[in-house]
């Protein structure tokens, strides 16, 4: 019985020609793949295929509900739906209807945002029954998407005036200046950015309207956001600051809404509604605004709002964009969530900001000031010293801080937890010279199967090999400072070896001994061995790959060697070898770019993306895959 395809997937693809079969012919609509939901891109052309410089995002939701009032409703992500807002382009959602085959579109900018401060995750999008696709559409949406592009252009003339009107209970609006004069007095900080004037605003202008229990920003019909209030109180003004912020983050303009939020953040009520800080920290991270990132992180987490969550995540993912200021003020902000965490008593939230602080270091390459946030972790939560990732990570520190006894210990332990690492493992016992142990644990790693390994093991298992070949030494106590001292007194290479069997310019010397005497294969193993026991040793990578390519059994093995070097030395390994090709014979550079190609396919098979982890505040964690 031949395997059906799941419903799901026969709607999208129905949805995706449906939508494709609507569009004017001289549309253009690329399909995307990406992990927001994003489904198609749109590029907006005249009949005669002139441009008009309109773009815009799908994302197709199709349904086979036959009840139209339920099937023209979803739920969205609030922080999904607040990333799309910051995108370069507008969203555009699509419903097909399956059962009237059919389509309703709608604008995700069109309806307005409600910024309530209870911790809602997800909301509920409605399509309007005149939102159905029609002849008239491709108009209509020109017109919308001219409407969006003349808001979100960055050129627009400072300061926006806003209109200040109030909404009576009958629906009619009325100017309101005195509420205009307050403002205008209130937000006097940021009068450069936008003004307050007396209604009513004109077509297409910027409004803001107060009635009994809530206050909507709009720009023209366009954008707009809605805060709630109970009757008989007011909207503070620092609260609508944060609304402007997030109507013109809704549009676009990302930075001039982190310039708008920053000045009254501490005073907004609004800063704790998930739907604000969503929007407005995708703004700031598109903005490139980090101290103003950092500035709003600590902010919300002094006032301790759940929203202080959402800033700290969309921090830790620009961490690798952030220079040396920003991540002064990170640590600092870090250093102040573990202590406040220590000082009221909660442990394991303490355990989870110094978690996150040792990471943090780490990626700084501060290993020493990274293991006692690490240990403290543990410290505080004694689980940690069971947590598969704790110990891997930590073994992991300890090899970068040359603590190669701990750290075979420390993997072994991560071994018995769970963990894939007796490459690691085996990496380590060889830094304490159990070089034999090591071989059949990579050996049987590799037997095993399972997650593509990185073409540097692959390498390890060869130099392994040919350590136990040439010396006869399955383990040792190495003693590198000894073999230094006789390598450099002259002494036989077989004695230098005997005191430290990875001491690398030992085996550099034996591999130009055999180069010289013309024999290469004897020559690459041990320029390979050099090269292993000294990443950062290019000459030896060199060497090994130019005395490999004079010998065809080797050419099977030299995409590993070159995949090895490339992750170490990127294309400064290419240059020197591309230099050699140019004096060889011409099959000499086709077989280097083809390794090349073997190289990067294997690195990029075996990619591991650093992981980042940040408390959730439920007792988990959101885990950030970094580039």
């Amino acid at each position: 019985m031949s395997p059906r395809r799941p419903r799901e997937h026969q709607l999208e693809d129905e949805s995706r020609r449906d939508f494709a079969r609507r569009v004017p012919v001289a549309w253009v609509v690329r399909d995307l793949q990406n992990d927001y939901g994003v489904d198609a891109e749109v590029e907006v052309f005249m009949e005669g295929g002139e441009t008009t410089g309109l773009l815009f995002g799908v994302q197709f939701k199709a349904t086979d509900d036959s009840r139209l009032q339920s099937a023209l409703r979803t739920s969205l992500s609030v922080e999904t739906a607040a990333y799309w807002r910051t995108l370069p382009y507008p969203i555009l959602l699509a419903r097909y209807h399956s059962p009237t085959r059919t389509h309703y579109v709608a604008w995700l900018h069109s309806r307005s945002v409600e910024l309530r401060s209870e911790g809602q995750k997800t909301f509920t999008f409605a399509w309007r029954p005149r939102d159905r696709w029609a002849e008239s559409t491709p108009e209509r949406l020109v017109g919308q998407l001219n409407a969006y592009m003349a808001w979100s252009r960055p050129d627009t003339p400072l300061p926006i005036t806003f209109y200040i009107e109030r909404g009576d209970s009958d629906g009619e609006h009325r100017p309101d200046s005195a509420q205009a004069l307050r403002l205008r007095q209130a937000l006097n900080d940021i009068a450069k950015l936008v003004d307050f004037m007396t209604g009513p605003a004109p077509a297409g202008g910027a409004v803001v309207i107060y009635s009994a229990s809530q206050v909507q920003v709009n720009l023209g019909d366009v954008a707009s956001t809605t805060l709630h209030h109970d009757e008989g109180t007011m909207i503070g003004h620092a609260d609508l600051a944060l609304a402007i912020a997030a109507t013109l983050a809704i549009i676009g303009r990302t930075d001039l809404a982190s310039r708008l939020v920053i000045p009254y953040a501490n005073e907004a009520g609004a800063l704790a509604s998930l739907d604000a800080a969503s929007i407005l920290s995708h703004a700031i991270v598109r903005a490139r605004r980090y101290e103003d990132l950092v500035r709003i992180a600590e902010i919300a987490w002094s006032r301790r709002l759940d929203s202080e969550a959402i800033f700290m995540v969309g921090l830790v993912a620009e961490l690798d964009k952030m220079g040396g200021t920003q991540l002064v003020a990170v640590e600092r902000l870090l250093r102040q969530r573990a202590n406040r965490s220590s000082e009221d008593g909660d442990f394991t939230r303490e355990a989870g900001e110094r978690y996150t602080l040792a990471n943090f270091l780490r990626g700084l390459g501060r290993y020493e000031d990274a293991l006692p946030e690490y240990e403290q972790a543990a410290s505080a939560d004694p689980a940690y010293l069971q947590r598969p990732y704790w110990l891997r990570e930590t073994a992991g520190l300890l090899f970068d801080l040359a603590r190669y006894e701990d750290s075979v210990e420390r993997y072994q332990a991560a071994v018995q937890a769970g963990e894939d690492v007796e490459i690691y493992l085996a990496d380590a016992m060889c830094r304490v010279g159990r070089y034999q142990d090591a071989l059949e644990l990579m050996s049987s790693r590799m037997r095993r199967g399972g997650d593509p390994v990185a073409p540097i093991w692959e390498v390890w298992v060869l130099a392994l090999a040919h350590i136990g070949q040439v010396t006869g030494i399955s383990s040792q106590t190495r003693d590198p400072e000894r073999a230094r001292e006789i390598f450099e007194e002259g002494a036989d290479v077989q004695d230098v070896l005997r005191s430290d069997a990875l001491y690398c310019e030992a085996w550099f010397q034996l591999g130009a001994t055999h180069d010289d005497a013309g024999r290469h294969r004897d020559a690459f193993a041990c320029f390979l061995v050099s090269a292993v026991a000294e990443p950062d040793a290019l000459g030896a990578w060199l060497r090994a790959m130019v005395t490999g390519l004079l010998v065809e059994e080797l050419h099977d093995v030299l995409h590993l060697v070159l995949g090895a070097a490339l992750h170490r030395h990127g294309d400064d390994v290419l240059g020197p070898l591309y230099g050699a090709a140019a004096l060889a014979p011409p099959e000499f550079g086709t077989r280097l770019e083809t390794l090349r190609r073997l190289a990067e396919e294997a690195n990029a098979a075996a990619a591991v993306r650093p992981v980042f982890r940040l408390p959730d505040g439920e007792g988990g964690y959101v885990e950030f895959h970094m580039e």
